[in-house]
């Protein structure tokens, strides 16, 4: 282990919950070098660009939001009959970028087929076609100057109390009112059905489904 993944690994010891640590100048060997001591059992989430290494530790309330959202998504997708494959937090990682990072969770929706191939490798294959992240305290700049350029086409981005849609635009991403991956749905009306779920009863359930059912495009 490098003297520097060492320092980082003492450094997360004391990282709480909720708390980001972001260090400068960092080789991309180093962060690769701590992707590899951390493994794939991390619960923290490791962003890198341009020498900028940052590492977050989601609390409960972003968990449960994240949570919300997967149950979200794949309830849309099973009501709609659409393919879906969620890769969750796995690290997209470009090494002729020397960029990488975790989303939240993560899915191919347009792209499922692609998502079976347990040799996925970004840049030859697409990205997700959906991201979903959960920022409670942070502006995640950095996150998504990554994700514009593994080339994310959107993303939701919730704060805890709303949830906005990111289109990329041009290199970069713009505030959209509706979704790609589901163009009947607004940012308004997914953070409604997102707070409908959070009750976590049957009920809340039953009636995000019969909605969808209900409002769902004309096939």
């Amino acid at each position: 282990m490098s003297t520097a993944a060492t320092d980082y690994l003492e450094s997360l010891k004391h990282l709480p919950p909720g708390g980001r640590l972001v260090f400068q100048d960092v080789d991309f060997e180093d962060y690769e070098g701590l992707l590899l001591q951390l493994g794939e059992s991390s619960h923290l989430r490791v962003s890198y660009s341009d020498g900028c290494l940052e590492i977050m530790s989601p609390t409960k309330k972003h968990e449960k939001y994240k949570c919300l959202m997967n149950e979200l998504v794949l309830i849309l997708c099973y009501e709609l009959e659409r393919d879906v494959i969620s890769l969750g937090s796995f690290t997209m990682k470009m090494d002729r970028l020397a960029k990488g990072t975790e989303a939240d969770d993560s899915f191919y929706i347009q792209h499922a087929a692609v998502a079976r191939n347990e040799d996925l490798e970004l840049g030859k294959d697409p990205p997700p076609d959906l991201v979903v992240e959960v920022d409670l305290t942070h502006d995640p700049v950095l996150k998504c100057r990554i994700y514009a350029a593994l080339g994310i086409p959107e993303i939701w981005l919730h704060d805890g109390s709303r949830l906005l849609i990111l289109h990329l635009v041009d290199g970069a991403y713009l505030e959209g009112g509706f979704s790609v991956s589901f163009p009947f749905l607004s940012a308004d009306k997914l953070t409604q059905l997102i707070e409908t779920l959070a009750s976590g009863t049957h009920q809340a359930r039953r009636l995000l489904k019969e909605w969808v059912q209900a409002n769902r495009p004309n096939r």
